[in-house]
């Protein structure tokens, strides 16, 4: 959601998986979403953790503009930490979300599909971070499974969009 939009919506992934969504964006400029990410440790206590994704829409900007990447948690010191796996080196680190903006610039412009009109509507132009990999255009993914997320809680994670801001949907 965003300029006029309401946030809110989650989705749960189940342990040990990893998947990647469409990111779709109506309008080019600078957005900023954040997460919660949920769970239960192995004793069964509640953790959770909240993080900010930045991406920059349209052309320019620096930041990421292609590689694989993953928004998943890990735990720390007995706390659940967002963290974003960077595949971009061998091996693949992970790292702080604050570290990375996301720039989805040309190569993920692209016409609105029937069906997404709570973003844009059908044949608008959209940009998009695509659950398949486009070059040029960062892929971003979920994950649930980093050692420490495995080892310390039951796995499942629940995703929360707390809020957006930018200057279009999202």
């Amino acid at each position: 959601s965003g300029q006029g939009g309401k946030s809110g919506g989650s989705v749960t992934i189940p342990a040990n998986t990893h998947v990647h969504p469409n990111w779709v964006f109506s309008a080019p400029g600078d957005y900023a979403l954040t997460v919660k990410m949920s769970t239960t440790s192995k004793s069964g206590q509640p953790m959770a953790t909240t993080s900010t994704l930045r991406f920059k829409v349209g052309s320019g900007g620096q930041g990421a503009t292609s590689g694989h990447f993953d928004f998943g948690p890990k735990i720390e010191g007995g706390k659940l930490v967002a963290s974003l796996k960077d595949d971009r080196k061998s091996p693949a680190q992970w790292v702080d979300p604050a570290s990375q903006t996301f720039i989805v610039g040309n190569a993920a412009k692209a016409t609105a599909p029937a069906g997404i009109d709570f973003v844009a509507s059908q044949g608008s132009p959209v940009w998009m971070i695509a659950s398949a990999q486009v070059a040029g255009v960062p892929w971003l993914g979920a994950n649930t499974m980093h050692e420490s997320l495995l080892a310390g809680s039951t796995g499942e994670v629940r995703f929360s969009l707390v809020s957006a801001s930018g200057p279009g949907k999202v």
